[in-house]
C-alpha cells in the first residue's frame, strides 16, 4: 500500500479554505484518482475556488499544480443548497508523465 486513494470526498464546510485543504491532500490522490468537493457552484466561497480551477490559476489559488488535472462540475438543479460538486481527476503520474488509462480490449 502506497498511502494513496482512488477517491477523496470533501463533504464539509471548506469555504475559502478549499485551496489550502487541496494543497495538503492532493498528494494522497493516486494518478487517475479523483478529488470530489461538495457544494462548489452555488456557494460563494467554494465557487471562487471552482472558477480558479477552471481558469487554471495555479497552486496559490487552487492548491493544484497547473496542468495536473481535469475537472467537471455537476449541478443538482432541484435543490437550493448543497446542490453541486466538482470532480477533479489527477492526470499526472508520480513520474511527472501524463496519466493514461489502460486499454484492455479493441472492441466493446
Amino acid at each position: 500500500d502506497d498511502g494513496t486513494v482512488d477517491l477523496l470526498w470533501a463533504d464539509f464546510g471548506l469555504g475559502d479554505r478549499v485551496a489550502d485543504y487541496v494543497s495538503r491532500v492532493w498528494r494522497y490522490v493516486r494518478p487517475g484518482g479523483m478529488l470530489v468537493v461538495h457544494s462548489t457552484l452555488t456557494n460563494r466561497r467554494t465557487r471562487e475556488w471552482t472558477e480558479a480551477v477552471r481558469r487554471g490559476d495555479g497552486e496559490g489559488a487552487t492548491g493544484l499544480p497547473p496542468g495536473s488535472y481535469a475537472d467537471v462540475s455537476l449541478l443538482e438543479p432541484h435543490k437550493r443548497y448543497q446542490n453541486s460538486m466538482t470532480v477533479v481527476q489527477k492526470r499526472v503520474g508520480s513520474d511527472g508523465r501524463p496519466y493514461r488509462e489502460p486499454l484492455y480490449s479493441e472492441y466493446a
